[in-house]
């Protein structure tokens, strides 16, 4: 089911914003594109294994750079002035404090959604038959993706912190 999912999660997800960047007058382009992405994903994983392998590896090494690119973006364009925290601070002390029940809600449905980012960490095992060496490179694998994950979802919070106000944060 999770594998199920997540595909279908990337497919909707290509779809909203391809739509968007490419034909935003388009009567039904989010379909159009979610269905198109995951024809195309179909036909490389049928060509073999070599294709899908390949595919996935620069897929994954073109997100990776894309999201280091925003982080470096956001810290060299972006920040706020002094005022602008200043202001922040004050708004934040005059505002009512939030419920126990609001601050639970907030942290589970935050917590799914990083349950969401790290999910798949386990696949490697599933190749582990087909790996040449897998003592080494199954764990390596694993806890490298982890550690990588980690660093960039932490540098895109960082950079997000950086460039906008707790509120509006907060708010989203």
């Amino acid at each position: 089911l999770n594998n199920t999912l997540g595909t279908a999660f990337v497919t909707v997800v290509f779809g909203e914003y391809a739509a968007r960047l490419f034909a935003p007058d388009l009567a039904g382009g989010r379909i159009i594109f979610s269905v198109s992405i995951l024809i195309v994903i179909t036909i490389l994983n049928l060509i073999g294994l070599r294709a899908g392998c390949e595919t996935q590896k620069l897929t994954s090494f073109l997100k990776a750079v894309a999201m280091l690119a925003f982080v470096v973006a956001c810290f060299v364009f972006g920040g706020q002035n002094d005022s602008a925290v200043a202001a922040q601070t004050a708004a934040a002390a005059t505002a009512a404090p939030v419920s126990f029940f609001a601050s639970l809600t907030a942290f589970v449905l935050a917590f799914q959604l990083i349950l969401g980012t790290y999910d798949g960490w386990y696949a490697p095992i599933y190749f582990s038959e087909e790996d040449t060496n897998p003592t080494q490179n199954l764990p390596r694998s694993m806890f490298g993706g982890i550690a990588a994950i980690i660093v960039i979802y932490l540098l895109v919070n960082l950079a997000l912190v950086y460039i906008l106000p707790m509120s509006q944060l907060a708010a989203s």
